[in-house]
Parts: structure tokens; C-alpha cells; sequence
């Protein structure tokens, strides 16, 4: 999710100038596109920070949080992070997305 908002329907311009971003986030984007719950505004080539894989952790505050790299656990050790600014391994839905844009929601909110 790109930090930041506009007030308006972002171009394409607007969308290819984002540097920052808040967390990444697993949507089913091509279902809720053949629903017609999101609109295509273009395409732009993927930032190349965001083309590997993100680091993630899974895992809960009672079990503790596992690193996952390239989209695994981290090997049969499990490696355990302390790293709030990691965002969880998660898939939402466009009401969960929307909820979590307009409160500002960031992954050390989930901990």
C-alpha cells in the first residue's frame, strides 16, 4: 500500500511518482476487478524495491513471529522475529483493505 493519499482519482502519473510505501498486503485483485469493486486506472511496471518477494512474518503475539522469506518459513528452524515494522502474512478483502487504509492501520498495529 503506497503511503500517502490523494483527494481525487489519482493518473497514472500520480501512481508512477509514489516512493513510499506503507506495507504490502496480499488482495485478490482480479476478483474484485471482474466484480466491479475496484476499477483499472492503467498499468505501470512494478517499483523494482517491490519485485522480490516481501519480507513477512506469520505466526501471533502468543505463539511468536516466524520470518517468512520468499513466501516460506524460514527453513525447519523457524527463525523468530522481534520486528514490529514486518507486516504479517495476511490476504484481505476490499472491506478489510478500505478499513485498514482510512484508520491508518500499520503492521506494528498487529503484534
Amino acid at each position: 500500500m503506497a503511503e500517502g493519499f490523494w483527494e481525487e482519482e489519482p493518473t497514472l502519473d500520480d501512481v508512477r511518482r509514489v516512493s513510499d510505501w506503507r506495507w504490502c498486503v496480499f488482495f485478490p485483485l482480479s476478483v474484485a476487478l471482474h466484480r466491479a469493486l475496484v476499477y483499472p486506472i492503467g498499468k505501470i511496471e512494478v517499483p523494482a524495491k517491490l519485485r522480490p518477494f516481501p519480507l513477512m512474518r506469520t505466526g501471533s503475539k502468543d505463539q511468536g513471529w516466524y520470518l517468512v522469506r520468499d513466501g516460506k518459513m524460514d527453513g525447519f528452524a523457524f527463525e523468530t522475529t522481534e520486528d514490529r515494522s514486518l507486516p504479517p502474512r495476511i490476504l484481505v478483502n476490499l472491506t478489510r483493505l478500505r478499513e485498514m487504509l482510512v484508520t491508518d492501520w500499520r503492521p506494528e498495529s498487529r503484534w
